[in-house]
């Protein structure tokens, strides 16, 4: 059994990423932008979604509105993920919720449930 790693792209509050890592440090979990072993702010999802298949990671995203036609074209086209977690409402949450979220599907599913997955959060 391999846990769930997160790649939380740049719409998603450093917040988040804090809140994940003080509440449970085994998670791995890199963000766009600020750690240097993912990509930059201002990658194209395309590009995230390669990056993303490419190093094992399930993206999170609160972008509702282009996100899932660029998974479906990411799809369409042969590749995989390893699984997106959007956020629809994520703004509307605070970053401890949205932790929670994550860090509960980190602890209670394996990696290879969301291969290929579309999953809206909160459940």
């Amino acid at each position: 059994m391999s846990a769930v790693a997160y790649l939380i792209d740049e719409n998603v509050p450093v917040a988040v990423v804090a809140a994940v890592r003080v509440a449970e440090p085994s998670v791995s979990i890199a963000h766009v932008g600020m750690d240097s072993r993912v990509p930059p702010n201002g990658t194209l999802d395309p590009e995230l979604l390669m990056f993303a298949e490419a190093n094992g990671f399930a993206l999170v995203s609160f972008d509702k509105k282009t996100m899932p036609g660029h998974i479906l074209d990411h799809l369409a086209v042969g590749h995989h993920t390893c699984g997106v977690f959007l956020f629809p409402n994520g703004n509307q949450l605070s970053p401890g919720r949205v932790a929670d979220e994550l860090i509960l599907v980190w602890a209670t599913s394996d990696a290879d449930e969301f291969i290929d997955q579309i999953v809206y959060l909160p459940y």
